[in-house]
């Protein structure tokens, strides 16, 4: 559940130029004193700045109960408690089951699907496989999910259908020197995504399935490699991970290549588009940096993404929600960040710390209703506050739209959905 967002009013500094007798006039003023008088014509200006108050208050109130669901967290689960010395994979929402669905891998290549129907506080074993390699992603999509399996020299996958139903031994695509493969799923064109990449740098392969649910069997899906930027065609970048968002219409998704260690490996940025169109939209500001976490905020139309620089990490959010080759810093912190989600307006990060006697990392969400656009045209500084604590840097930060997921290889827990409380 989510409240109406009403738009903006007034959010101009000053009336535009012109011959109006408004010109370079402030376009809102606080009333003074606080109420009209009878048979006097108040200024333009006083009822901008109510009205402009008004329609900020339905982004407040919905962050201030985002801000307490994600305060709200269920107990952490260890892997091993679901599975013997297994380990968590990732993790996506099924919005059409409203269940999380978590992937975790025992003794090498086996693969567990759990999934939630609570926010964490049970799970319950979905399908198991044993493919030919340990799988290393999962997308989650309308009742369905894909996960990915580097197996040799080729890529495969399992698909678990809306129905439950698995599908193993499904070759995407042969012959490519993979050591890992992610996966993710763009919705408006019900695409399947998978790119293989060898992570000590080489060859970079993108493959899609366009035909739905209809997932084949045999054969090839067939490459689009050469469509890809010459970036992520070939390199001798070590990758660390392959980071996917997309916009909530579905039509723009945002890939990430992000490089394993800082000030030695470069990250990539690429839009996928109807085509496909695939199209590299990386920023000079990157450069030395490692992408640690990207996201989409629905509610202002916004992606952002986590750039670790080795010694600190910043929050980058793009200035508007038509380009995504203009980026404004909207968060830093000392170290290591990593993992990035939104619920609502309300944007959460994982956090790296030491103390005596204990180190781990904590999950911070932004405050207030800083996303919103302000009046220069910009965006307002975000502040942050801790929610969480974990006992590693998130493997997974997941957001259903009205709340959180967040996993190490370790453990896992859920926040409360926003609108069940």
């Amino acid at each position: 559940m989510s409240l109406p967002i009403l738009g903006t009013w007034a959010t101009e500094a000053n009336y535009p130029s012109g011959s109006n007798p408004w010109n370079s006039q402030p376009t809102k003023v606080a009333p003074s004193p606080d109420y009209f008088s009878p048979n006097t014509k108040p200024p333009a200006q006083y009822f901008n700045y109510i009205l402009n108050k008004v329609y900020a208050q339905d982004a407040a109130i919905e962050s201030a109960g985002i801000a307490h669901a994600l305060n709200h967290w269920s107990a952490l689960t260890t892997a091993t408690s679901l599975i013997s010395t297994s380990t968590v994979v990732g993790a996506g929402w099924d919005a059409v089951n409203s269940r999380w669905l978590a992937l975790l891998t025992s003794g090498g290549n086996n693969a567990f699907v759990y999934e939630t129907l609570d926010t964490g506080r049970t799970w319950t074993q979905a399908s198991s496989s044993t493919p030919g390699s340990a799988p290393t992603s999962i997308a989650v999509a309308a009742g369905a999910c894909l996960i990915g399996v580097p197996n040799g020299g080729a890529v495969d996958a399992l698909f678990v259908d809306a129905t439950g139903t698995l599908h193993t031994a499904i070759v995407i695509e042969s012959g490519t020197p993979s050591t890992a493969v992610w996966v993710s799923y763009l919705s408006s064109f019900t695409w399947w995504n998978a790119y293989s990449v060898n992570q000590t740098g080489g060859t970079f392969t993108g493959a899609f399935n366009l035909s739905g649910f209809t997932i084949p069997t045999t054969g090839d899906w067939g490459p689009f490699t050469s469509s890809l930027p010459a970036a992520w065609q070939s390199g001798t970048n070590h990758v660390g991970n392959v980071l996917f968002a997309q916009n909530s219409a579905g039509t723009i998704g945002l890939w990430a290549m992000c490089g394993a260690t800082a000030g030695t490996d470069t990250a990539h940025l690429m839009t996928q588009t109807s085509g496909p169109t695939f199209t590299d939209v990386t920023p000079s500001l990157l450069a030395g940096s490692v992408i640690t976490g990207m996201a989409y905020d629905a509610t202002e139309g916004l992606f952002g993404f986590l750039a670790y620089t080795g010694a600190s990490t910043y929050l980058f959010v793009s200035n508007n929600p038509s380009n995504v080759s203009s980026w404004v810093e909207c968060g830093a912190w000392t170290g290591q960040a990593q993992g990035l989600a939104v619920v609502g307006s309300v944007w959460a990060v994982g956090l790296a710390y030491t103390l005596t006697p204990d180190s781990g990392a904590r999950v911070q969400i932004s405050s207030g209703v800083s996303a919103v656009f302000n009046g220069a045209g910009g965006l307002a500084p975000f502040s942050w506050t801790q929610c969480s604590l974990l006992d590693a840097l998130p493997l997974t930060l997941s957001s259903s739209g009205n709340g959180l997921l967040v996993a190490t290889a370790a453990k896992m827990e859920c926040s409360q959905q926003y609108g069940l409380l």
